[in-house]
């Protein structure tokens, strides 16, 4: 026996369908963020090829981000495993790090030198 569906049924799925549009208009907008970004660290005009690789990368790097939210961390790490492959076939390596300037030896023994100088001057 088939139950009717009452006017709050009807509603509550109104409503679920207007947010379900929130999340996807959501999620675009930081797609297109996430694409910005990608073509940006290409440093040049992409191929078309270059821009659906592009387009697939930045909707799973969202997908990642919202099922590490939900709590499916394994099923984010699958994402994140893919998002890695797909960059380097892209061709964007990681930044190298920041690296301090290292003095020389000479240097070193220069600024020894001339702290012993001063130290000397002030007594």
């Amino acid at each position: 026996m088939v139950m009717p569906v009452s006017k709050f049924d009807q509603n509550l799925g109104r409503r679920g369908k207007a947010r379900m549009l929130e999340l996807a208009a959501e999620a675009e907008a930081e797609r297109q963020a996430e694409a910005a970004g990608l073509l940006r660290d290409l440093g040049r005009e992409p191929s078309h090829a270059e821009r659906v690789i592009v387009e697939q990368l930045s909707m799973l790097i969202v997908r990642g981000r919202r099922l590490r939210q939900c709590g499916k961390g394994a099923d984010a790490e699958m994402v994140a495993r893919l998002v890695l492959r797909g960059l380097t076939r892209l061709g964007i390596r990681q930044g190298k790090p920041n690296q301090t300037h290292q003095s020389s030896t000479a240097e070193r023994i220069a600024a020894i030198g001339a702290a012993r100088k001063a130290a000397e001057a002030a007594s």
